[in-house]
């Protein structure tokens, strides 16, 4: 992949998202033309656009449980087909951002299959524990937990004494 390609989804992501939630806004005022399939549909295209945005800028701890879709390109890809199609209400305008959102959805998919062509360094780490390290943000193992957990450390312990050989040959055990 080339060196430049992090800014780049950043920058896709974002127009992605204004368009998005630009067009939702305004297909919102379809409810006062008693248009309310197409109200509630620019609702949900304008909750689900949401994270796309916030992404770009800081991770979402929880996200990762009820939407790791958006941490994948083929996730990416069918939410911004699915978006598509939730804000293709409306004028040649709304329809000409739709078809852009459709068109990255499709590259999306197609990226999720291309094996030199690698996902943005937050969606690589999207586990909240490694979140951070990864980042140069975290801390030691066992600090910041949060106040009432506790804290559990699992040691393996060799039974076997280094330098004694082990006895194979034990006539008692065999059937």
């Amino acid at each position: 992949m080339f060196r430049y390609s992090e800014p780049i989804f950043k920058m896709i992501n974002l127009m992605i998202g204004g368009i998005v939630i630009s067009s939702s806004i305004h297909q919102a005022a379809y409810i006062f033309l008693n248009e309310i399939n197409a109200a509630l549909l620019g609702g949900y295209a304008f909750i689900l656009c949401l994270p796309v945005v916030i992404l770009e800028f800081k991770p979402i701890r929880k996200l990762h449980k009820i939407g790791s879709f958006y941490y994948s390109f083929i996730g990416r890809g069918i939410l911004y087909i699915m978006l598509s199609f939730m804000i293709s209400f409306g004028d040649f305008f709304k329809w000409f951002g739709s078809m852009i959102v459709f068109l990255t959805g499709i590259m999306y998919c197609i990226f999720e299959l291309l094996p030199n062509v690698e996902p943005p360094r937050l969606w690589r780490y999207y586990n909240p524990e490694t979140l951070g390290r990864e980042q140069g943000q975290g801390q030691e193992q066992g600090q910041g937990q949060e106040q009432g957990q506790e804290v559990t450390r699992v040691e393996f312990i060799d039974t076997q004494p280094k330098n004694e050989p082990v006895d194979n040959d034990d006539k008692s055990l065999s059937v």
